[in-house]
């Protein structure tokens, strides 16, 4: 009977190999590392999409690039725009209670025209006003 001989080799110095071997026939067969790359994040940049940055087939779409520079924009002008009306923010306060006082007195003065003139116009005059739900 023939004898066997058995080489041991460990594990950690044979794994590196392996796994050197593999990456080169891997490499080998798909080309150019670089290239791969390039293709991809040229394929990504021209992709076709929607206002949401969501892939799209309609012939009108935009490409990723295209969209994500102008929602970079967007979102820049948005933030520089908040960043400067927290700066006045009491000034807005009090401009926009004004503007709600105006509105009122001017709703309760065309309230109180209406009611006038159907009065007038009418023998039978019925009002019914809801405040937050509720009739009164």
């Amino acid at each position: 009977m023939p004898e066997t001989s058995t080489l041991q080799i460990p594990q950690d110095v044979l794994q590196p190999i392996i796994n050197a071997h593999v990456s080169a026939a891997i490499a080998t067969a798909l080309g150019s590392q670089s290239r791969l790359i390039e293709e991809a994040v040229r394929a990504s940049l021209e992709a076709k999409v929607d206002d949401r940055g969501q892939p799209s087939s309609w012939s009108n779409a935009q490409t990723f690039l295209k969209w994500l520079v102008n929602d970079s924009i967007r979102q820049a002008a948005v933030a520089a725009v908040r960043e400067h009306l927290t700066k006045d923010v009491e000034n807005i306060k009090a401009a926009v209670a004004k503007e709600l006082k105006n509105q009122r007195s001017t709703l309760t003065r065309s309230l109180i025209e209406g009611i006038a003139k159907s009065a007038m116009d009418s023998g039978r005059f019925q009002i019914q006003v809801t405040v937050d739900g509720a009739k009164q």
